[in-house]
């Protein structure tokens, strides 16, 4: 009869004390998951706009140095022909040289233009990728995060426990920290 007496109170300290603390709300729960997702890291949550962005910088960087360098032997292809022009007399003399210049610097501007070309084809590619993997990783967070929620609603996760999981810096720092 003591121990069942003792039981007893127990259980009703138990449930006394527990009643004290707050339940978590749906709307903390989806927090404290979402909260989970951002310092675990192990899911990039990089919109698709920033990843595009950077691709778009990355390219922008190699086509200026590819226009640069076309500007380069255009400009060395110029003093050439400025040379030549200028030891020559005859005015047949100098169209042919003009326009055998011409020509060089024909060819080497659709040369660019073709590394030019290719480098747009490249970047639509990788703009294209960058958008998918940001769609599927916002797919694969959303999972996570709608788990995390699943698992945590209904085993009596406090407001307190919430608040204090939504604030911590680190992954570690969730699972070790806020009990």
């Amino acid at each position: 009869m003591r121990k069942l007496i003792a039981t007893a109170m127990v259980l009703s300290a138990g449930l006394w004390i527990a009643s004290c603390t707050e339940p978590a709300t749906d709307a903390d729960i989806q927090e404290m998951c979402e909260h989970l997702n951002k310092v675990s890291a192990e899911i990039d949550a990089t919109p698709a706009e920033e990843r595009v962005a950077k691709v778009e910088a990355d390219f922008a960087d190699q086509q200026k140095a590819i226009e640069s360098k076309r500007d380069e032997e255009l400009a060395t292809m110029d003093k050439e022909r400025d040379g030549k022009l200028g030891a020559l007399k005859k005015a047949e003399e100098k169209a042919a040289v003009g326009t055998e210049y011409d020509g060089k610097k024909a060819e080497k501007t659709a040369e660019f233009q073709g590394m030019i070309d290719k480098l747009g084809a490249d970047k639509a590619a990788m703009i294209k990728q960058a958008r998918e993997k940001a769609e599927a990783d916002a797919d694969a967070a959303k999972q996570a995060v709608d788990k995390c929620v699943a698992e945590n609603q209904g085993i009596g996760v406090s407001k307190e426990i919430a608040r204090c999981r939504i604030g911590v810096a680190t992954a570690d720092e969730y699972w070790t920290k806020c009990k």
